[in-house]
């Protein structure tokens, strides 16, 4: 399943998308990526009830 996908499915009202490594995508990087293009590797909640979303994005190392 995609990002978008399990966005557009479950609506939650707080989540955070974390890369690969497990760290927080920021809100300026998650403009220029498409979500649909991204999978989900695991979904979880913290106990603030925020979703956080584990992908399999990687950043490109520069």
């Amino acid at each position: 399943m995609t990002v978008q996908e399990f966005l557009d499915k479950n609506k939650p009202e707080n989540y955070l998308i974390a890369d690969r490594m497990r760290v927080k995508i920021s809100d300026e990087l998650l403009k220029y990526i498409d979500l649909a293009d991204v999978e989900i590797r695991n979904v979880d909640t913290l106990p603030d009830g925020t979703v956080r979303i584990h992908s399999d994005y990687m950043p490109d190392g520069c």
